[in-house]
Order: structure tokens, then C-alpha cells, then sequence
């Protein structure tokens, strides 16, 4: 069986985050277990050393008093005033230590003054038979939950006897309870504030990343200006400045390839390919501006034939020089293209449909006043072209209406059609449709 970790379905930004604040809880939790066990411990420790030494003066007098056996005056007023005398005692238990019949006299705190336990009184306490081996080495143990501390000290009479005391430990619970809250306060904070610092971090790590892969992403080429990790001086900056090269070199490359692709190899002017990527924006620009937009298609007469005569070398010349002569016709924002073969399609605008007629004749004129010989067939002397013009003068409405592209698909059809009244008619003519497209 394939286990999947749900980690591998993680962004960088939650494994980040995620694998800081594990850090960061194993870190702060083992740090305040540890300041825990020390303050703690010592707190603890202080107060058995305070009991301790509270009975210290005490012990030679009551181990005398009881290898004499002399116990009434372990119940005496002198006594019982030192042990009032002890702070926070709760309970104390006087054994003789002896094996058959070992003494003991106890003293309980009722309201606030110790006195010594009847026969017959009941007892609140742990008895010293519960106490463990450990407990007996340790010599103390803290009840937390009757907050109270048990302590164990030894006697120095032969019977070996020894002393039970139980103080109040509601202080030293309340520091613990105290200490508890304030490290729980702390670890919060601590991690709290590591997460500011990890959404820092990551946001001004992995946010640059998502920004530049977005950018790679993206379907529109991204302006590397509107990047701001190229500012960066780090790893970062290294990256993003690594990916605008790649980008520059990237556009460089497209920039030549549609450059071959949007310009004719033989002629130098606009390809098909061209055509086809730009003749809709250019209709739709002149329409806008209320001008009268044509497309000519011009056709050189007779090629075949000239090809057959001169050779292709020749046809080659000619068909170069056509295009020439048009480009240097038309006015500046006009288009030229080689559609295919010897044919060259224009695409212009101007005010007025006169202005289109007037381009078109000086077209014509201007291939036929090149002068280059065509004497492949009888009569034709020099090579000349037949040119077929359509032309649409529309409103907005109107353009809205139809849409850019379906005009330039009339306008082409229209073109077309006239082009082949002026070869019927004769060639070496230019034709304009009668009508504009509707």
C-alpha cells in the first residue's frame, strides 16, 4: 500500500509556515519545561530547606526529652508555644522510634493555635504508615492536592525516632499556579510573534516567487518595468533580473521570427501572414475616423507568359520591381501585401471616394511607366498590372453593426470582382466597384 503525505499537495508559502510554527512549539514548549523544572524546583526546594530549619533549634531538646522519656514535657506550654512558634505548621507527629512500644505524640493546628490530638480525635492527615521507602529518603512530599508538604526528619535519640511535620503549602501552590500562567503567557506570545515574523518572511519570499510565476503564467507579455523584485539585491533579485534576460531574449526572437514571417522573402513587403494579422485592425482604425477605407488587388499581366519567355531569374526581377513601384506610390499609412503568386493586395484610406480613385489610376500608371519589356507576347511591350478596387465609407452604426471583419471579407469579394472586369475589359486597367459596401 502507497501512503500519500497531504504535505505534497502544500504551497511553499504553508510548508513554510507550517514547518516554522512545529519549530518554533517544539522550541518555546522545551524551553519553558525547562525554566519550569528549575523555578520550580528551586521554589520547592527553598521552602523544604525554611520548614527544615523552622524545627533546626528543636530537634536536640525534643530527642533529649525523649530518650528520657520524659513525655509530659513534650506536651509542656514551652513547647507547644516554640512549635506555634513554627510558620504554616498544619500537623507534627513525635515518634520515639522504639520497636515494641513506640511513643508518639501528635499536635494538629485547630483555627490558628497548635494543640496536642486526643485519643479520640479523628485525624485530616496522611498517617505515617502511608509514607513510602522513597518518601523516607527524599524526607519530604508535596501533596498538591491537600497543598500540603509532608516532612520527614530524623531524630537523634537511640530509638532512632523521628519527626512527621505537614506545613501549609498554599504559597508555594499558588507560585506554582502563578509560574504555570506566566510561561503559558509567554509561550503564546513568543509563538505569536514568530508568526508575524514567519508571514514576514514568507510573504517577502514567496510572494516575489508567486508574483513572478503569475508573470510567467500570464497569456499578455509582462512589462518588466511593474516588476519590483528586480530592485532586490538578493536571491530574489537575482531570479527575477535571470527571468526579464530570458523574457528580453524570448521577445527578441519572436520579434525576428513574426518580422520573416509578417514581410515577403522575395519583395520585401507585407506577407499574407501579415495580412491575415492585421488588415482588420487597419479597416477598423480608418472606419473609426470616418475616412472612406479601399482594398486594391492588383494582378501583373500576363506573368506566366513572361516567366516562360525571360525565366524565372527574370520573373523574380519583375515581380520585385512591381512591389516597389506600388510602395512607392502609396501614401505613408497605406498598406502593401503579396498575397500570393504575382498578385499584390492594398489596403488605404482617404476622405473621399475620389481620393481612392485617384490612387488607384496612379497605381496602375506608375508599374507601366517602370518600363520593364514584356515581349513574351504580341502587343504588350511592357509589363503591366490590372488593378480591381471595392471600397466601404460607413458610420459607427454601420461598423457595429457589421463588424470589422465581415466588412473586410465584402470589401476582399467586391476587390476581387473588379478585378476581373479589368482583365475581361482588356487589362492594364483599374476598376473601382460602383458601390460602397452597405
Amino acid at each position: 500500500m502507497i501512503f500519500h503525505f497531504p504535505c505534497r499537495h502544500l504551497t511553499i508559502h504553508r510548508v513554510l509556515l507550517l514547518s516554522h510554527l512545529l519549530l518554533v512549539v517544539c522550541l518555546v514548549g522545551v524551553m519553558s519545561y525547562a525554566r519550569y523544572e528549575s523555578e520550580w524546583s528551586n521554589k520547592l526546594r527553598y521552602f523544604v530547606e525554611l520548614s527544615k530549619g523552622s524545627f533546626t533549634p528543636h530537634l536536640n531538646d525534643i530527642s533529649r526529652l525523649l530518650t528520657e522519656q520524659q513525655y509530659s514535657k513534650l506536651t509542656s506550654a514551652k513547647i507547644l508555644e516554640h512549635l506555634n512558634a513554627v510558620d504554616k505548621l498544619k500537623f507534627l507527629d513525635i515518634s520515639s522510634g522504639e520497636q515494641q512500644s513506640p511513643v508518639h505524640i501528635q499536635f494538629v493546628r485547630a483555627s490558628e493555635y497548635l494543640g496536642i490530638v486526643d485519643a479520640n480525635q479523628t485525624m485530616n492527615v496522611q498517617s505515617p504508615s502511608d509514607w513510602n521507602t522513597n518518601v523516607l529518603e527524599s524526607q519530604y512530599k508535596l501533596d498538591k492536592s491537600g497543598h500540603a508538604l509532608h516532612l520527614y526528619l530524623p531524630l537523634s535519640n537511640p530509638g532512632h525516632g523521628r519527626i512527621w511535620a505537614v506545613f501549609n503549602a498554599s504559597s508555594v501552590m499558588e507560585y506554582r499556579q502563578t509560574l504555570i500562567r506566566s510561561l503559558l503567557l509567554e509561550a503564546v506570545s513568543a509563538i505569536f510573534l514568530s508568526m508575524l515574523v514567519a508571514l514576514y518572511v514568507t510573504r517577502r519570499v514567496v510572494g516575489p516567487i508567486k508574483s513572478l510565476a503569475k508573470n510567467m503564467s500570464s497569456s499578455e507579455p509582462p512589462s518588466m518595468e511593474l516588476l519590483p523584485e528586480l530592485a532586490r539585491h538578493d536571491e530574489i533579485g537575482q531570479l527575477a533580473k535571470a527571468y526579464k534576460s530570458l523574457l528580453v531574449k524570448n521577445y527578441d526572437q519572436l520579434r525576428q521570427l513574426q518580422a520573416q514571417n509578417d514581410t515577403d522573402t522575395l519583395t520585401g513587403i507585407g506577407s499574407r501572414y501579415k495580412y491575415s494579422r492585421v488588415a482588420t485592425d487597419f479597416i477598423e482604425r480608418a472606419l473609426k475616423q470616418q475616412k472612406c477605407v479601399g482594398m486594391f488587388v492588383c494582378d501583373i499581366d500576363y506573368f506566366k507568359p513572361y516567366n516562360d519567355y525571360y525565366g524565372h531569374k527574370e520573373g523574380d526581377r519583375a515581380l520585385v520591381a512591381v512591389a516597389k513601384g506600388i510602395q512607392q506610390t502609396l501614401a505613408a499609412g497605406d498598406m502593401v501585401f503579396r498575397f500570393g503568386g504575382e498578385e499584390f493586395l492594398v489596403l488605404l484610406a482617404r476622405p473621399k471616394k475620389s481620393g481612392l480613385q485617384y490612387a488607384g489610376e496612379m497605381l496602375r500608371e506608375s508599374i507601366e511607366k517602370l518600363n520593364i519589356p514584356h515581349n513574351a507576347l504580341q502587343g504588350c511591350g511592357v509589363v503591366t498590372i490590372s488593378v480591381g478596387g471595392a471600397y466601404a465609407c460607413l458610420k459607427r452604426m454601420s461598423l457595429d453593426e457589421l463588424g470589422a471583419k465581415k466588412i473586410l471579407d465584402m470589401l476582399f469579394e467586391d476587390a476581387d470582382k473588379s478585378l476581373y472586369q479589368s482583365k475581361e475589359q482588356g487589362r492594364n486597367r483599374f476598376i473601382l466597384s460602383a458601390q460602397s459596401i452597405q
